[in-house]
C-alpha cells in the first residue's frame, strides 16, 4: 500500500538555522537572498567540477610545503589527469611556488597557475565573469 501524496497546496515548510541575528522582515528576506545565491554558487561550481573536469585549488592558505604534502598533490595532480580533470592551481605564495619549481608537479600540471583565484575563474569561465549577476557592480576581468 502506497501512503498518499500531499496536495500541491500543502507546500514544503523551510528552516533556516543561522547564527545571524535578525529583528526585521527585512534582515531576514536578505538573509534568505544571500543563502539562496550561496547556494546557486554551490550549483556552479558543482557543474564546472562534474561537467566541465576543471578543478581550482586556491592555495592561499597555504605558507610551506613539505616533502609528504608534495607527494600528496603530486599523486592529486597524476589521478585528477588521468580522469581528464583539468588541475588548476591558484595565490600560490612565493616559498610554496619556490619549493614547487623543481618538482615534476608544475610541468606535468594539467592546467595552469594563476595568481590569483578571481583570475582563474574568469579564465576558465569568462561567460560568468562577463554576466554581472543583477544589482552587482562588475570588476575588471584580468587576462
Amino acid at each position: 500500500m502506497r501512503p498518499k501524496a500531499k496536495s500541491a497546496s500543502a507546500g514544503v515548510c523551510w528552516r533556516l538555522l543561522t547564527n545571524r541575528e535578525i529583528s526585521t522582515l527585512a534582515e531576514a528576506i536578505e538573509l534568505i537572498d544571500w543563502y539562496r545565491a550561496r547556494w546557486e554558487i554551490e550549483i556552479y561550481f558543482h557543474v564546472l567540477k562534474k561537467g566541465c573536469r576543471v578543478e581550482a585549488l586556491q592555495c592561499s592558505a597555504i605558507n610551506a610545503i613539505d616533502a609528504s604534502a608534495l607527494e600528496s598533490l603530486e599523486a592529486v595532480a597524476h589521478r585528477l589527469r588521468d580522469a581528464g580533470i583539468q588541475f588548476h592551481l591558484s595565490e600560490v605564495k612565493g616559498p610554496v611556488m619556490d619549493r614547487l619549481q623543481p618538482t615534476h608537479l608544475l610541468r606535468d600540471l594539467s592546467g595552469r597557475v594563476f595568481l590569483t583565484h578571481f583570475q582563474a575563474v574568469a579564465a576558465l569561465t569568462p561567460e560568468v565573469i562577463a554576466q554581472p549577476a543583477s544589482g552587482a557592480t562588475r570588476g575588471a576581468v584580468l587576462d
